[in-house]
């Protein structure tokens, strides 16, 4: 008889433990954060960004960005350097697309996309760029107010 109270008392204390495991709380969610983000959707044309996703701000790295740029555009694959201070050095080692096929309303467009996502990343303000120079893009340092024209769009999410 004291074998079946005492396995009784567990399973009910057991039972009772469980009960508040169960609820899900906003803390025990879990968000994964993909390899490849984009913080704006730029439209040069209009001169407007619109947010992507709602991630957290550390969700957003150089790595992970230029991953997002280099899915978006194929043809123009860029390469993380190094990240030093408030700047983001990439590299463009084969800019063909980029300087001589995009046009100039292309690399416009790349440059503000690229410009504009690095830039949002927490810290950075600055993006060094280097490529060859060609007839519709060059090296250089663009910073955050690069594209200050730009607005963001809120209307559709």
């Amino acid at each position: 008889m004291k074998n079946w109270t005492l396995v009784f008392l567990v399973l009910i204390t057991a039972c009772k433990c469980n009960n508040g495991k169960n609820k899900q709380t906003a803390e025990d969610t879990l968000l994964v954060i993909p390899d490849t983000l984009l913080v704006y959707d730029v439209n040069s044309e209009a001169k407007t960004m619109k947010k992507y996703t709602e991630m957290p701000d550390s969700a957003f790295t150089a790595i992970r960005v230029i991953n997002g740029l280099n899915e978006k555009y194929p043809s123009v694959q860029l390469q993380f350097v190094k990240q030093s201070n408030d700047t983001v050095y990439v590299s463009v080692p084969n800019n063909q697309h980029l300087a001589e096929q995009m046009g100039s309303a292309g690399s416009a467009a790349w440059y503000a996309d690229a410009v504009i996502n690095l830039t949002s990343i927490p810290g950075v303000n600055y993006v060094n760029i280097d490529m060859q120079r060609g007839s519709h893009a060059a090296p250089g340092t663009f910073g955050e107010n690069s594209y200050k024209e730009y607005r963001v769009d809120t209307l559709a999410r």
